[in-house]
C-alpha cells in the first residue's frame, strides 16, 4: 500500500527571519505543491527521486548527507521514532 501526502509551496515578501524574533511577516501560499509518496518495500532500500536527480540508499547506511540530506535526516528521525 503507497501513502502519497502533499503539501502547497509558500513565498515570504518580506521577514522571513523577523518572525524569529517577534516581528510580523507576509507570507503565502502559491499554486505549486510537493508531493512525497511511501511505499513498503523489500530489499531495505530507499529510493529517492527529485526531477532529475535520484539516489538508492539502503536502511542500514541513512547518512544524512549529499544532495538529499534533508530527505534523509527526515526518514531517519522517523525509524528512529517508530524503532
Amino acid at each position: 500500500m503507497a501513502v502519497i501526502a502533499s503539501a502547497p509551496g509558500k513565498v515570504i515578501l518580506f521577514g522571513e527571519h523577523a518572525v524569529v524574533y517577534g516581528e510580523p511577516s507576509l507570507a503565502g501560499a502559491i499554486d505549486k505543491r510537493v508531493y512525497v509518496k511511501a511505499e513498503e518495500n523489500s530489499d531495505r532500500k530507499i529510493r529517492i527521486i527529485s526531477g532529475d536527480y535520484s539516489e538508492i540508499v539502503e536502511f542500514s547506511n541513512l547518512k544524512p548527507e549529499g544532495r538529499f540530506r534533508y530527505v534523509k535526516k527526515a526518514v531517519e528521525l522517523v525509524f528512529n521514532k517508530a524503532n
